[in-house]
């Protein structure tokens, strides 16, 4: 468990150093990069102090009101962060191999034309412009999706040399519950009310 503790601390560290290094240090105002700074921080401490509330509410304490908005904070400031890492590295990636390319064909022509500064800082805003956008995209559908429900999908499975006696079987199969900080009572009793109004024979859990 310790080992365990100290891989995803050490993969979070370096991954908010990325992010730092990407998006704070290019800065040039210092409100800016003080607006970052505190960002960075507050949404990497939700994501350590989260765990501990949920492991808490698990023993007894309340996970409604200010838990549960402080829960609900940390998740969605945890995909927003995904997301922005992600798209990050593929534009990084994306950057660095654009760059070797030109390398290649200034080698190869023997150029010698210099980088406009104008065009890069304009990529430079837009890319970020770009990512800030897909990242709070992608973000409000993932919660949007998340505050669905419960899915019911019907499905028939024909079976040759079925014995008559198990014509019109019914097994309702339970999966990918999730139960957690964001998933508690309520959910599941949605999940087993729906359950018994479709009368099974048989019911699955799977997950």
């Amino acid at each position: 468990m310790t080992l365990f503790i100290v891989i995803i601390t050490s993969v979070t560290l370096l991954f908010g150093t990325y992010l730092y290094t990407r998006w704070i240090v290019p800065q040039r105002l210092v409100f800016s990069k003080w607006v970052g700074r505190v960002f960075l921080f507050t949404a990497f401490a939700l994501l350590f102090i989260s765990p501990m509330l949920y492991r808490n509410s698990l023993q007894g304490y309340s996970r409604d009101g200010a838990l549960s908005a402080l829960q609900w904070s940390s998740y969605l400031i945890m995909g927003f962060l995904a997301f922005v890492l992600i798209f990050t590295a593929f534009w990084d990636v994306g950057l660095g191999m654009s760059r070797v390319v030109a390398w290649v064909r200034a080698r190869a022509v023997r150029a010698t034309k210099k980088e406009n500064p104008e065009r890069r800082r304009f990529l430079w805003r837009a890319s970020r412009a770009g990512i800030l956008s897909l990242a709070v995209g992608g973000t409000v559908a993932g919660f949007q999706d998340s505050r669905k429900g419960p899915l019911l999908k019907t499905v028939s499975v024909p079976i040759n040399g079925l014995h008559p006696d198990l014509e019109g079987f019914k097994i309702a199969q339970i999966s990918d519950v999730h139960v957690g900080p964001m998933i508690g009572r309520k959910y599941l009793e949605r999940v087993v009310a729906m359950v018994q109004e479709q009368k099974p024979d048989l019911i699955a859990v799977t997950g």
